[in-house]
Order: structure tokens, then C-alpha cells, then sequence
């Protein structure tokens, strides 16, 4: 699994609000065509996503060795669906996993329940020695803003670079536990809206990412529907729409 972080302008002049219900499930129609001018893109333009359940120790050589042998710039962590679900005082994920993700089509393992190695100290280390830097994914689904924010203020104290930040991952799913905590895109507007004001004010310098999807004609009305509604809704919350985080299921 591999995020593309792609940097988009907002285009708000000029829409209405149509409301979930009347957002078209269409999927929209985007003509390109090929310009004579070239730009490089920015080292950090994609980055690779870690599943943190993945790695036994942040300190193994091995491990640091071969995360420098492709040469990633930014590290996504704790990684994807994981992130949901995770526990950053603990590790690993939250008490109450089983439960939380009542309804979500995948499990995790027995084994995965009992991880704690990927605490803020150890992921600290391995970012410097791989010479990387993070993107955070916060928790949405089971935590709360107070709890990422003060997980953000520690990062920091560590001497982790808090420049990038994601608000959640891949919400719109058509999974009963994520429509649980976010009935619409609408509501994950509100709530992202209220997460960006708190976390500017403490971290200003930090480029935030929205989950944004793009969607194929056969997948569910949420999906096709996610990208507008919620765009509109920052539109009209006057919250300038620049950073979406899509990821490519590869």
C-alpha cells in the first residue's frame, strides 16, 4: 500500500451545499491533457506507509538497513487501518480493539492484540537512523483530539519533526464501525474542520491531510459521494482545501 500525498487548491467559488443525500454517485469526469512545461516534484510528494505491527524492533540494524536501501523520505505510521486503532502511550493497539472494529471485514491477529513495540521512543529512533521523517496518522475512530494533540506535544519533545499530519484513514469505507463514527463525509468534515483549528494552534507550521479517495464506477455510493460532499463542506466552513492524502491500493 502505497499514500500519494498530492497538494490540490480548493475550488469553492461558486458551489452550494447539495447535502449527502443529493450528492450524485457518478463519478466525476476530469479531462488532462499534456503541457510543454516540466517541474520536478518534491521529494516528499509520496511516502511509504509502515505497518508498525510489522516491525518487531525499530533499533534492529537490519531492519534500519533495509528501510535506508529504498531510500524513503517520509515514513506513514503507525501506518493504515492500524491507525484506527491505535494506542500511543501503549504501542499497539487499543484495549477494546475486538470490539471498536465491530462490523470491519478484516480482523486483526491474536498476536497483533498484545504489540507494544512501536511507543513514541522507539519509533524516534528509528526514523533518525533511517535519516526520515514522519507523517502522523492520528486516531479518529477510538481516541480523542486531547490524546493526539498531547501525543503530537511529546513527538515533539523527542525531537520528532511534526510537519505532517493525516486525520484518520480511510473513512470512507462502507464498513458499519466507520459509518458508526462518521455517518457521512459531511460529518468527517466537522470533525477534521475542529481537529485543524486545535492542532494549527499548536503546531502552525504543520501540513495537515484529509482522507480523500478516488473512487472506481463499481465502488459504493460513500465512496463515490466522499471527495464532494466533504470538499463542500470545508468550502463553506471557508477551510482551504490543500492537502488530501488518496491511497493506492497497488
Amino acid at each position: 500500500m502505497v499514500l500519494t500525498s498530492l497538494l490540490l487548491t480548493s475550488g469553492c467559488s461558486g458551489q452550494k451545499n447539495p447535502g449527502e443525500k443529493s450528492a450524485s454517485a457518478e463519478p466525476s469526469v476530469v479531462t488532462a491533457s499534456l503541457s510543454s512545461v516540466s517541474r520536478p516534484l518534491s521529494e516528499n510528494y509520496a511516502c511509504f506507509n509502515v505497518n508498525s505491527l510489522l516491525v518487531k524492533s525499530w533499533s534492529n540494524p537490519e531492519f534500519q538497513q533495509a528501510v535506508r536501501q529504498v531510500n524513503p523520505k517520509l515514513l506513514r505510521i503507525p501506518g493504515g487501518t492500524e491507525s484506527n486503532y491505535w494506542d500511543w502511550q501503549k504501542g499497539g493497539l487499543v484495549k477494546n480493539v475486538r470490539e471498536a472494529m465491530a462490523g470491519y471485514p478484516i480482523n486483526f491477529r491474536n498476536k497483533d492484540l498484545k504489540y507494544d513495540a512501536s511507543k513514541l521512543e522507539d519509533l524516534q529512533g528509528g526514523i533518525k537512523e533511517t535519516n526520515t521523517e514522519p507523517i502522523f496518522v492520528l486516531n479518529l475512530a477510538t481516541s480523542s483530539l486531547e490524546s493526539q494533540l498531547e501525543m503530537l506535544r511529546t513527538a515533539r519533545n523527542l525531537g520528532m519533526s511534526v510537519k505532517y499530519i493525516e486525520l484518520g484513514n480511510e473513512f470512507y469505507f462502507d464498513v458499519s464501525n466507520y459509518k458508526r463514527v462518521f455517518p457521512t463525509a459531511a460529518d468527517y468534515a466537522q470533525t477534521a474542520s475542529e481537529w485543524i483549528v486545535a492542532i494549527k494552534q499548536e503546531f502552525p507550521a504543520a501540513k495537515i491531510a484529509l482522507v480523500g479517495v478516488a473512487p472506481k464506477p463499481k465502488d459504493s455510493i460513500r465512496e463515490q459521494n466522499w471527495q464532494k460532499v466533504f470538499s463542500i463542506q470545508l468550502c463553506i466552513k471557508q477551510m482551504p482545501l490543500r492537502f488530501i492524502s488518496i491511497t493506492d491500493m497497488a
